[in-house]
């Protein structure tokens, strides 16, 4: 199969993952690494989310000299800094942080519902109509209370707009 004949990113990971495929087998294998498992999966997904992260790196630096800065500091990470309150130095407040915390739970939880192949969308298609307005209205009050509609909000510097 020539390269140029599969598409896009879906056909880069269709060659790299078969480049590497032999690789990761004897890897599993020597390891003893069932892949029927659900910490098989999880931990494919946590590498996959981490490859990601480590990609973007590239993508929003100013020059590759600051995207190798940037993971030189990853190197010298501090894991105290967890705990220590320098987190609050970056740019969020404690509430915040809770927030943030508290949406990437709900979204661990969504995707791993759906990973377990629940329909979050069928099984509130299947509730009465009031319950879904009122998911609906919940879902708007809290965009409208955890939003950034304050001092300094600009409406047209949307992210995208910055490429």
């Amino acid at each position: 199969m020539d390269i140029c004949d599969l598409g896009g990113l879906n056909g880069l990971y269709q060659v790299v993952g078969g480049i590497t495929k032999p690789l990761r087998k004897h890897w599993m294998e020597s390891i003893h690494m069932r892949t029927n498992t659900f910490s098989h999966r999880l931990l494919q997904s946590i590498l996959t989310f981490l490859l990601i992260d480590f990609s973007w790196i590239f993508f929003r630096a100013n020059s590759i000299s600051d995207a190798f800065r940037i993971i030189g500091n990853f190197i010298k990470w501090n894991p105290w800094a967890a705990v220590d309150g320098s987190l609050l130095a970056l740019g969020l407040d404690a509430v915040e942080w809770l927030v943030l915390i508290g949406a990437i739970l709900v979204l661990l939880v969504v995707g791993l519902l759906q990973e377990s192949g629940l329909s979050l969308r069928e099984r509130l298609d299947e509730q009465e109509l009031w319950l879904r307005y009122a998911l609906a209205l919940g879902g708007v009050i809290a965009v409208l209370i955890f939003g950034i509609y304050g001092p300094g909000f600009d409406a047209a510097a949307f992210i995208y707009f910055q490429f």
